[in-house]
C-alpha cells in the first residue's frame, strides 16, 4: 500500500495520485525556492478527469507550507505545479497514520521500526527491542522465529533455527554429515545414537515431531542393502535390541528399508504427543537412533545423517 507521494517539480506539472483505502489525515508538505504556483487537489470523478483544490494555492519565492487534510475513505489526491518560473519545488503527500516512526537505538544504531497505527503492513523483517504490545488482531504472515526459551544443539553438524514464542516452539535441526557410531551385538543388532539437542529445564511435551533425513554407512564392510529401524528418543540405546522406552518415546521405532550401495532415508513420523522431562528434573536431551538388523557383513563401524529433524513442543514450566 502506498502510504506517501513525494518528488519535486522544476517545471510546471502534476505528481502521482495516492489513493486512500481508509478516512486518514493527510499532511501536505511543500519547500523550496521557487517561483510558481502550487496546489493539492481532490478527484471529483472515478477516472479523474475533474479535480477540486482542497490546499492551496500556495505562491512564494521562497516558501515552507504545511497542511493536515482530512481525508475520506476512496478519496484520489495529488499535487499540481502550474505558473511556474524557476526553481525547485519540493512536496509530499503522507497518510500520516501509516507512515512508519523510524527510530535508533543509541547503543548500536539500528533501525527499529514502529507504526502509528495497527493494521500496518510491513514488508521485510522487523526487529523488536523489548514488549510489544498489541490491541486487537495481530496478523503475521511468514514464520516467526523466537529466542526466548529454546534449547541448544549439540555439535559443530547441527544447527537449528527456532520458530513460535515463549510457549509453544516448533525447532527444526538441520544435521550435516552428523556422525554416529554404530557398535555392534554379535547375533543381535548393530545400534548407535547421536545427542543432537539439549530442551531447556522443565517439563518439556513434545506435540510431535518429524526426521527427514538419510543415513550413509561409511564402512566398506556394511552390507549394500543393510536394514534396520530409526528412533527419536530422551536416551541413546545401549544394546542392539529392538529399540524401546525412551529410546524411541518422541518418534516409535521405524522401520528403514532397504538401503542402496550403504545409502538411505531414515524417514519417520511420531504418532502421539509425549511427556520428557519433569519440573524440577534433569534437563531433557534429544537423541536420534539408528538400529541395523544382524548381519555377518555388519560390523562395529560408523556412518553419517544428513537432513533435518523438526520437534514441536511445550516447556510446560518449571521448579
Amino acid at each position: 500500500m502506498v502510504t506517501t507521494v513525494s518528488g519535486s517539480f522544476t517545471a510546471k506539472g502534476v505528481s502521482a495520485t495516492l489513493r486512500l483505502d481508509t478516512a486518514e489525515n493527510v499532511t501536505l508538505a511543500i519547500s523550496g525556492t521557487y517561483v510558481a504556483t502550487v496546489q493539492m487537489e481532490r478527484a471529483l470523478t472515478r477516472d479523474e478527469s475533474a479535480w477540486e483544490v482542497v490546499a492551496g494555492p500556495y505562491s512564494t519565492e521562497d516558501g515552507t507550507e504545511a497542511f493536515v487534510y482530512s481525508g475520506k475513505r476512496g478519496d484520489r489526491l495529488r499535487v499540481r505545479c502550474y505558473a511556474f518560473t524557476s526553481g525547485t519545488v519540493t512536496y509530499s503527500i503522507a497518510d500520516e497514520d501509516k507512515v512508519l516512526d523510524v527510530r535508533r537505538r543509541a547503543d548500536t544504531g539500528a533501525a527499529l521500526q514502529t507504526t502509528k497505527e495497527s493494521g500496518e503492513t510491513f514488508h521485510g523483517d522487523v526487529a523488536v527491542d523489548g514488549d510489544a504490545a498489541v490491541t486487537g488482531e495481530l496478523s503475521v504472515t511468514g514464520a516467526q522465529s523466537t529466542g526466548d526459551g529454546v534449547g541448544a544443539v549439540n555439535g559443530g553438524t547441527v544447527s537449528a533455527v527456532e520458530y513460535g514464542n515463549g510457549a509453544v516452539h516448533k525447532t527444526v535441526l538441520t544435521l550435516t554429515a552428523t556422525p554416529i557410531t554404530l557398535t555392534d551385538e554379535g547375533g543381535v543388532g548393530q545400534y548407535g545414537g547421536v545427542k543432537i539437542y539439549d530442551f531447556p529445564a522443565g517439563n518439556i511435551v513434545t506435540l510431535g515431531a518429524s526426521i527427514d533425513a538419510d543415513l550413509t554407512l561409511t564402512e566398506t564392510e556394511w552390507l549394500d542393502t543393510a536394514e534396520g529401524d530409526v528412533g527419536l528418543g530422551t536416551t541413546a540405546p545401549d544394546d542392539g535390541n529392538a529399540l524401546a522406552t525412551t529410546e524411541q518415546n518422541i518418534i516409535a521405532t521405524t522401520a528403514i528399508a532397504a538401503m542402496t550401495a550403504q545409502v538411505g532415508p531414515i524417514n519417520a513420523q511420531s504418532a502421539d504427543q509425549a511427556t520428557l522431562g519433569a519440573a524440577g528434573g534433569t534437563d531433557s536431551d534429544l537423541y536420534l537412533n539408528v538400529r541395523i538388523d544382524d548381519n555377518a557383513a555388519h560390523i562395529t563401524g560408523g556412518g553419517t545423517i544428513t537432513g533435518t529433524v523438526t520437534v514441536v513442543w511445550v516447556n510446560a514450566g518449571d521448579f
